[in-house]
């Protein structure tokens, strides 16, 4: 047993996992204060603004979390030549990247039509461009770095990120609103990231790449676009994505601006829980990615599923014991709206990180289960434009799909575990 042990924790999957489930620990409380310090800040309805760009910006960066989720997995999969398909893969990006530099003039002139179609104001639609962009050019070496198994490296550069975007909230400017600053600090943040992600990649030994392969590269590529494993990870990711930012999109188009704040506040208590078991769930993807692992992946499903039932019944008994304490912490006396709302949070935030964990399970599969969260976006969609009068009918809608969904994934893990092992 000790040998055992001894053996894990040498283990430089381990190793890294255990720094990097430590770094995003760090950085969700980096995000808490950022949010806290931002709602105080600004108030409900500047807040408003802050919650609704990162809903925005959580559904349009599907295509970024598509890559992402595609760069891990099929890293996973190339073993020993690892370096070399990265090494390909940055050279024809690079390529195209110079070859489509036009299409940014058309993609910045849209920041004149987002006000009327978000409700965001005119600079804050041209900083959630601006983010989006960035947020794609660091998606491919940050995720490099995590298919590499670099989670050492990631780990310090999420978190110096994560303090350029706390420093928002903090540091102010004179004749410059503190909206203003916070948007710019996140702007900043964005480029570091790209930078920081970008010198860690060169210190990589990467074989030199002939010419040749590039025509075959394209060809795989293109492959990949029309492959069932893109529509797949497409689909999961743009449903488990609407399934937790619909609703403040919802509420910031059709709600004045001081309710969309306070259910802002409501949605950032639901997802404090999520946040929490955020290092655990991003984890998850390169560990149910990775063929090494595969052995162990039955094992620590319902592991990780007890975590979370845990993870979500404390918070329960917390947020009804301290409910008052907590909103005064972090946020103020505006915000006490919430209180009688606190467990609806809990059980919301419960239910989607629950989602969340057996979606990235098939979807590390490649698995089309992973799509049942996609099926049930339209009917919640269709339940918040017809039934979500209140506040309080949208944190209702949102328990009810989540319940629904949830208990469906459970029954599909029940059946793929039957599947797989001949019962």
């Amino acid at each position: 047993m000790k040998k055992t042990t001894s053996s894990l924790l040498r283990n430089s999957f381990i190793q890294g996992g255990i720094l990097f489930t430590s770094a995003i620990f760090f950085v969700g409380f980096l995000n808490y204060l950022f949010n806290s310090l931002s709602a105080k800040t600004l108030g409900p309805g500047g807040y408003s603004e802050i919650t609704t760009l990162f809903a925005y910006l959580t559904l349009l960066s599907v295509p970024i979390l598509v890559i992402t989720t595609e760069i891990v997995r099929r890293l996973g999969l190339h073993g020993k030549d690892k370096l070399k398909t990265l090494k390909r893969w940055e050279t024809w990006l690079m390529n195209k990247a110079k070859r489509w530099t036009y299409l940014l003039i058309p993609y910045f002139l849209l920041g004149f039509l987002l006000p009327r179609l978000t409700n965001l104001s005119l600079f804050s639609s041209f900083i959630l461009l601006t983010i989006l962009l960035l947020n794609f050019i660091g998606a491919f070496y940050l995720a490099s770095l995590q298919g590499l198994h670099r989670l050492w490296s990631v780990s310090w550069i999420i978190i110096v990120v994560g303090l350029i975007k706390l420093a928002g909230p903090i540091v102010h400017f004179p004749y410059q609103d503190q909206l203003t600053n916070i948007l710019l600090f996140l702007v900043l943040s964005g480029i570091v990231g790209i930078v920081l992600s970008k010198i860690t990649l060169k210190t990589d030994k990467v074989a030199s790449v002939e010419e040749k392969p590039f025509k075959k590269l394209e060809k795989r590529l293109s492959d990949v676009l029309l492959s069932k494993s893109l529509f797949i990870t497409v689909g999961s990711l743009v449903g488990i994505n609407v399934l937790n930012n619909f609703d403040v999109i919802f509420t910031k188009k059709f709600y004045p601006a001081f309710d969309a704040g306070i259910y802002g506040g409501w949605s950032l208590l639901a997802k404090i829980i999520f946040y929490v078991c955020g290092p655990f769930l991003s984890l998850s993807l390169i560990f149910f990615s990775s063929k090494s692992y595969r052995k162990y992946h039955q094992k620590v499903l319902p592991v990780g599923l007890l975590f979370f039932v845990i993870t979500g019944f404390f918070f329960y008994f917390i947020y009804n014991l301290f409910g008052s304490r907590l909103i005064s912490l972090i946020f103020n006396r505006q915000y006490m709206l919430i209180l009688p709302y606190l467990s609806y949070a809990a059980i919301f935030g419960s239910l989607y990180t629950g989602i969340y964990f057996l979606n990235t399970f098939f979807l590390a599969k490649n698995s089309s289960f992973s799509l049942i969260a996609l099926v049930g976006t339209p009917i919640y969609a269709l339940l918040l434009f017809f039934y979500g009068k209140t506040l309080q009918a949208i944190m209702t809608i949102n328990i009810l799909v989540a319940t629904a969904i949830f208990s469906l994934y459970l029954g599909l893990i029940f059946y793929y575990n039957m599947k797989n092992n001949g019962t």
